[in-house]
């Protein structure tokens, strides 16, 4: 049976904004990650908190924070981020999804600059360049300049989107969009089934949101992300044996430079800190 959220105080009109967090054991994190939505210039929403039996205070920090806007989903066992995300996915009331992975956090102007550039467009589905945070939350790294648009066709060798960044319209995705069940990459999963959708989906073109890397964890959930890769572009896509294969090659190889690219900022960044400390 899927839990009922709890800790909903109002029975209003559905918010514009549906904005779905995640969370295991997010203690040290998730209070500054709803800060950051609290914070936002922008502010019809309500928030899906999904806890995936965490062991830690989390729940406790989450109730503690008394928002009528909060909806409080605790799962009895631990069941993955996809499992969660969607949970989150099916109470949501929004018309606009939009996600926040729980250590993560966005900029104040996120959801009025992002919603206003689609209801403006009309573009369904959008994403934003994005800061890269250590644990302190100190800024090491960037994404850089992403590509304006992203296509089923362009993401597969490389999916240059983050989940903290981006919003969709259900109006125009035909409904609600969901992750495929699987522990890992099922972001990238649902990225791929929402431009099997809408064809595109398109940048706004602002750091809007921070993406939090732990010390020592780049490399490890790349190599914990392998088979989970392949299971997406030969399982769930079913791209067959070849072209699987070769966009599973290229992955490797760019997720080889991002770990270099991330390894050296962050060394960077450690020694500038002692450089002016001294």
């Amino acid at each position: 049976m899927q839990p009922s959220p709890s800790g909903r105080l109002s029975t209003a009109t559905a918010p514009l904004v549906t904005i779905v967090v995640p969370t295991c054991n997010s203690a040290g994190f998730v209070g500054d990650a709803l800060a950051s939505v609290f914070a936002q210039t922008f502010q019809d929403f309500e928030i899906v908190v999904v806890d995936d039996a965490s062991t830690d205070a989390t729940v406790a920090l989450v109730r503690a924070l008394r928002d009528p806007r909060i909806a409080l989903i605790e799962l009895p066992s631990n069941v993955g981020p996809a499992a969660s995300r969607n949970a989150g996915i099916r109470v949501a009331r929004g018309r606009y999804l939009a996600f926040l992975d729980s250590d993560d956090l966005w900029h104040p102007r996120k959801l009025e600059i992002q919603v206003a550039a689609m209801r403006s467009s009309g573009r369904p589905f959008t994403y934003t360049p994005y800061d890269i945070i250590d644990e302190q939350g100190r800024p090491f790294a960037a994404s850089g300049r992403l590509p304006a648009t992203a296509t089923y066709a362009g993401l597969l060798p490389h999916c240059f989107i983050r989940t903290s960044s981006i919003v969709y319209d259900t109006a125009a995705t035909g409904g609600k969009v969901y992750c495929p069940d699987i522990r890992k990459r099922q972001d990238f999963g649902l990225f791929l089934s929402l431009l099997k959708r809408v064809g595109q989906a398109h940048l706004v073109d602002a750091p809007l949101c921070s993406y939090r890397i732990r010390a020592n964890s780049v490399s490890s959930n790349k190599l914990h992300n392998i088979g989970y890769q392949w299971r997406v572009l030969f399982e769930i896509e079913r791209l067959g044996l070849g072209p699987s294969s070769w966009y599973m090659g290229c992955w490797l190889v760019r997720s080889g430079g991002v770990i270099a690219y991330r390894r050296w900022r962050r060394l960077l960044s450690a020694m500038s800190r002692r450089h002016a400390w001294s």
